[in-house]
């Protein structure tokens, strides 16, 4: 089986007894660019993340979840998901800061990967659900000839959120010359799942409603689709 053995033995069993569980792909794609330390950011951003795994993973869903985290510029912290006991933690080993913003380019090659494992575990015969985090500190900066256009994300992203299997957040954390509700809105993330965070407290707060998110998403088909609607609630309304 090529899913991760943490979680497979679980799978197995209720299938057997027809009432499976679906497996949960949790997502973060965290900007690793120069300027996350402009902003001065990337500590919380950090413990942010790293609070989410930890809650998840101390909660009685734990067993459903499988996660996976990359960094803007394409270096993943694991080859694959992994249970949230075994998921990479940020810290200032793994965590450097290089480069501007390819925020379209990375976001569209994230949101593949998940596509494509989704579609690789259904084939197996599994129940496949996912959250995908993306977080950026500014606009899109790339400096390739041919740059990924927010249009591109568009047309990954609609289909994904149209199947009801994904959630796809888009959160903007810092800068303020950033219009991150426009930029995500034209990368075809929903309204509810966008934030613009001005301070470490915001930031928190943000990761810490992700967490109860990802746990109330995971209880049923139902509660999966109610979140999709809801998004980071009145989170997302004072924006």
């Amino acid at each position: 089986m090529s899913f991760a053995d943490g979680v497979s033995g679980l799978i197995v069993q209720e299938k057997e007894e027809g009432t499976q569980s679906p497996i949960m792909l949790l997502t973060m794609m965290i900007d690793d660019s120069t300027s996350m330390r402009f902003f001065d950011n990337f500590q919380t951003v950090m413990e942010g993340h790293n609070s989410v795994l930890d809650v998840l993973a101390a909660s009685d869903k734990a067993p459903l979840f499988v996660a996976r985290t990359q960094y803007m510029h394409g270096k993943a912290l694991a080859s694959g998901y992994c249970p949230l006991n075994r998921v990479p933690r940020m810290t200032l080993e793994n965590y450097h800061l290089i480069g501007g913003t390819p925020l379209f380019t990375a976001s569209r090659r994230i949101l593949w990967y998940v596509k494509r494992r989704t579609q690789e575990y259904v084939e197996e015969g599994n129940d496949v659900r996912t959250l995908t985090l993306l977080l950026t500190d500014g606009h899109n900066r790339e400096s390739r000839k041919r740059n990924t256009t927010a249009q591109d994300v568009y047309n990954v992203v609609k289909p994904m959120i149209a199947s009801g299997q994904h959630i796809i957040a888009g959160v903007g954390v810092a800068s303020p010359l950033a219009d991150f509700r426009q930029v995500f809105l034209e990368m075809g993330i929903p309204a509810q799942w966008i934030l613009t965070l001005r301070s470490a407290e915001e930031i928190r707060d943000a990761f810490g409603r992700f967490s109860e998110s990802a746990t109330k998403s995971s209880v049923s088909k139902r509660s999966f689709a109610e979140t999709q609607v809801a998004g980071f609630g009145d989170m997302s309304t004072r924006q």
